[in-house]
C-alpha cells in the first residue's frame, strides 16, 4: 500500500493567531529532543549528532486545540502552519485498512514522519506472527528531510523505540540509497512487504515495492547464484561412498546419492498493494486535510 500527500501550509495573521492559538515555542520541549537523541545515539550516534546539531529554517512553534497538535513556523509577522497529514485518529484508521486484525503481521516501511503518529502508534501495535513465535517484523522509517525529523523528535517520548533494534530508521537527502544498502548488508533482515507514504514520494513515479527490494537484493541474489555454482562444482560428485572412503572417517552403510542444495529468494511471498492517494494542492488547514484524507481513502 502506498499513500503519497503533500504537504501545505496556511498563512496565519498574528492577530488572529493571537485571539485563537495560545502558541508556546517549540523549544520548551528540548529535554524531550535531548532524551530521543540520547537513545538514538546508542544504534545511530551520527545521526543523533546531526538531529542535535540541525539548525532549524526558522523559529518553531506549537499549540494544542482539543485533539489536535498544530505546528507553525513563524516569518517575520506572519505564522505558518505545518499541516497535519495523518491525526492521531487518522493514523489509527490507516494502519486498521494494513493490519485489519489489528495485529502488526509484516514488515512495513513508512516514507515520511509527518508529526509521528503513524510511527508512534505502529511501533506500539501488538506483534501477530504465529509462524514465527517471538519474531517482531522490522519497522523501516524513512525520512528524507532532517527537519521533520527534528520537529517529531520534540512531540513524542521515543526513547525505547529509537534504542531498539527493530526499528530501521534512515535520514537525509540520500535515504533511498541508504534503504537499498541497508537492505544488501542485511540479507537475515526481512524486507517490507508493504510500505506507506507521507508526503511527496521518495521514488519515481510508477516505482513498486516489489521491484525497489529486488533491485536493492539484486547483488545479493547474483553473489548466491555465484555461490551455488561454486557448491555444485565442489560438491557435485560427492556421495556417502566418496565421504566414507576418506581417510580417518569411518565407514559408513551404502545409500542413494545426497545432494543438498540451499534454495533462496530474497522475494519470496512479498506482498504488494499499491494504493496512491490524491495530494492536495495550495494552502490547507489541519481539518481540511483529514477531510482530503477521509475522502481519498
Amino acid at each position: 500500500m502506498s499513500a503519497s500527500i503533500g504537504p501545505g501550509s496556511l498563512a496565519v495573521p498574528p492577530s488572529a493567531a493571537a485571539e485563537t492559538f495560545d502558541w508556546q515555542r517549540l523549544a520548551v520541549l528540548g529535554d524531550q529532543i535531548e532524551a530521543n537523541c540520547a537513545a538514538l545515539a546508542t544504534r545511530d550516534a551520527t545521526l543523533a549528532t546531526s538531529v542535535r546539531s540541525h539548525m532549524p529554517s526558522g523559529e518553531f512553534v506549537i499549540t494544542v486545540q482539543g485533539d489536535r497538535v498544530i505546528i507553525a513556523k513563524l516569518e517575520g509577522q506572519t505564522a505558518h502552519v505545518r499541516s497535519c497529514l495523518l491525526s492521531p485518529v487518522a493514523a489509527h484508521e490507516t494502519l486498521l485498512k494494513v493490519y485489519p486484525g489489528g495485529s502488526c503481521t509484516e514488515p512495513i516501511l513508512i516514507a515520511g514522519v509527518d508529526q509521528g503518529w503513524l510511527w508512534e502508534q505502529l511501533y506500539h501495535m501488538p506483534v501477530a506472527t504465529p509462524a514465527t513465535p517471538a519474531h517482531r517484523p522490522p519497522l523501516y522509517f524513512l525520512v528524507r528531510d532532517i527537519e521533520d525529523l527534528w520537529i517529531a523528535l520534540h512531540l513524542h517520548d521515543w526513547r525505547t523505540m529509537l534504542a531498539d533494534e527493530r526499528v530501521r530508521l534512515m535520514v537525509g537527502a540520500d535515504v533511498t540509497t541508504q534503504f537499498d544498502r541497508s537492505l544488501a548488508a542485511n540479507p537475515q533482515v526481512p524486507p517490507p512487504r508493504v510500505a506507506l507514504t507521507l508526503g511527496p514520494a521518495l521514488w519515481p513515479a510508477g516505482a513498486d515495492l516489489g521491484s525497489i527490494v529486488s533491485a536493492a537484493r539484486a547483488p545479493l541474489e547474483q553473489e548466491l547464484g555465484w555461490s551455488l555454482g561454486l557448491y555444485d562444482q565442489i560438491y557435485g560428485g560427492t556421495t556417502p561412498d566418496v565421504v566414507a572412503q576418506r581417510p580417518g572417517t569411518a565407514a559408513r552403510p551404502r545409500s542413494a546419492r545426497v545432494r543438498h542444495r540451499p534454495r533462496v529468494s530474497a522475494m519470496s511471498a512479498l506482498r504488494v498493494v499499491i494504493s496512491v492517494w490524491p495530494q492536495p494542492q495550495g494552502p490547507i488547514s489541519s481539518s481540511q486535510e483529514s477531510n482530503s484524507f477521509r475522502q481519498a481513502r
